[in-house]
């Protein structure tokens, strides 16, 4: 009976150490999908914060005053959550106009950047340049003519507890 159980041993180990490494995911690739994983989720909650800024408003007048904010201060610290301090000043400065009369802060109606979501991923290439920091590749094609090509880069650092977005860059694909 010992050498019956010893045999089986030794066939199951021939079988596991036989069966190419190829045909099973490493503890690496797992490690790699899910680092992506959680870089895609913080971008994706990074952008949700300015669309939430941009879009959840209320109309008052002629203006269209954001839910989330009241000032140039809370808007920056409200996407600061999600961007670089400066990075989000800049934004709130370019998308938003402070209506004294109404003390509120108002979106300015104007072109946007492309705004990343969940659909967005299989397009996305990530990009480290350090532990700490990457960039973000996402193509779009056939955008204002057939044939067109942008580079839609995206920097981010992590700040010790997620991703967040440093800097955005809008550019024909050569």
């Amino acid at each position: 009976m010992p050498k019956l159980r010893l045999a089986i041993i030794i066939s199951i180990l021939i079988i596991i150490c036989w069966v190419p490494q190829s045909l099973a995911p490493t503890l690496q690739d797992h490690q790699a999908v899910s680092e992506r994983t959680i870089i895609i989720d913080d971008i994706v909650n990074d952008f949700q914060l300015l669309s939430l800024l941009v879009r959840d408003i209320s109309i008052y007048d002629q203006y269209l005053i954001t839910n989330h904010a009241y000032n140039y201060d809370s808007a920056a610290d409200y996407l600061a959550q999600g961007f670089d301090q400066i990075l989000a000043q800049t934004i709130i400065a370019y998308y938003f106009i402070y209506v004294p009369e109404l003390d509120q802060l108002a979106v300015v109606p104007i072109e946007s950047i492309p705004i990343i979501t969940f659909a967005d991923e299989p397009y996305m290439e990530v990009h480290h340049l350090s532990p700490q920091k990457l960039v973000i590749n996402r193509f779009y094609s056939d955008c204002y003519i057939h044939g067109d090509c942008y580079l839609y880069q995206i920097t981010a650092r992590f700040n010790g507890e997620r991703w967040i977005i440093m800097d955005l860059r809008l550019n024909p694909a050569s």
